[in-house]
């Protein structure tokens, strides 16, 4: 890690003011473009009946679902319908026992992984939403990359990079964290903050939580294991920075490494890319008024007894 006590007044208040203005501007991007119509998808695909819905009838036909879970199925049929996600074939020359070996430890690696589960999640985006977020991580303690899959609303990224999200000026990621994760991850020389700076970062998300429109700290009570607050790690030029409090001139940075590779450790799928775009489309958008439309008419031919 890159002393935080390193950067000068002014670099960490650069740092900051970058993390904020990039951060902002992608997240207010992503709400106008992006979060109604997650939204809207979601619910649909949870048959979830709006409350001031007017008729007494309330039927759902499970239509979306249905169709969502079969696409879902057949992705993970595609991947995983046997046991060797990447088989090693023998050529002539080739020792067939060595290939065997070979999809073996790779077997091994992708169960040691979670992959299966990383990418079952993944794929189950890709089918409701426009789009997919999956992260790859190497986990030192099971000595192989993790990929897990994360919520859409969970990453901001540049919206200029068009499909390719590797082309991205900057990505952040949000999560929220209890005080207590974070003091853990502090104590175990992941993070440099003191209790006075996270006491600071608690009180000022108390004092403006009605304003809150995303992911913001929630510091219920003064129990360090529920209080939760806002962590940004950001992906910015050749560093990766961590920040505590969210995109706030009182958030303290707590980290700043840098990048281990040059890609990004994001990628982005969906059902369908579409050209230049930031995003694609799954299965629920285009047909959601269909599906809205199906519900009402049943619902004004159902009788109520």
């Amino acid at each position: 890690m890159e002393g935080i006590a390193q950067l000068d007044s002014t670099e960490a208040k650069d740092l900051r003011a970058d993390v904020i203005a990039t951060y902002d501007y992608a997240q207010d991007y992503w709400t106008l473009n992006y979060n109604d119509i997650m939204r809207k998808c979601w619910k649909i695909y949870k048959r979830v009946v709006d409350p001031n819905y007017l008729l007494d009838s309330k039927l759902f036909p499970p239509v979306v679902f249905a169709n969502c879970n079969l696409v879902h199925s057949i992705l993970i049929d595609s991947v995983f319908g046997s046991r060797d996600v990447i088989s090693f074939i023998p050529g002539p020359d080739s020792d067939a026992d060595h290939c065997r070996a070979m999809d073996n430890l790779i077997g091994s690696q992708f169960e040691k992984s979670d992959f299966f589960w990383g990418f079952w999640e993944f794929s189950q985006y890709m089918t409701i939403l426009p789009y997919a977020i999956g992260k790859v991580i190497w986990n030192n303690d099971m000595n192989c990359p993790v990929f897990s899959a994360l919520g859409p609303w969970e990453v901001y990224f540049d919206p200029h990079c068009g499909w390719n999200i590797q082309r991205a000026g900057y990505i952040h990621q949000t999560a929220l964290k209890t005080v207590a994760q974070i003091k853990a991850k502090r104590d175990a020389g992941e993070y440099e903050i003191t209790d006075d700076q996270i006491t600071a970062v608690a009180t000022d998300a108390a004092r403006r939580k009605d304003n809150e429109i995303s992911y913001y700290s929630k510091p219920y009570g003064t129990n360090d294991m529920v209080r939760q607050l806002e962590v940004i790690e950001s992906h910015m030029g050749d560093k990766i920075i961590t920040m505590i409090g969210g995109a706030f001139q009182s958030s303290v940075i707590a980290r700043v490494i840098e990048k281990p590779l040059e890609l990004y450790p994001y990628l982005k799928g969906s059902l369908f890319p579409e050209a230049g775009e930031a995003h694609g489309e799954g299965l629920v958008n285009p047909v959601k008024d269909l599906q809205l439309a199906l519900m009402n008419f049943l619902n004004v031919i159902t009788p109520i007894s």
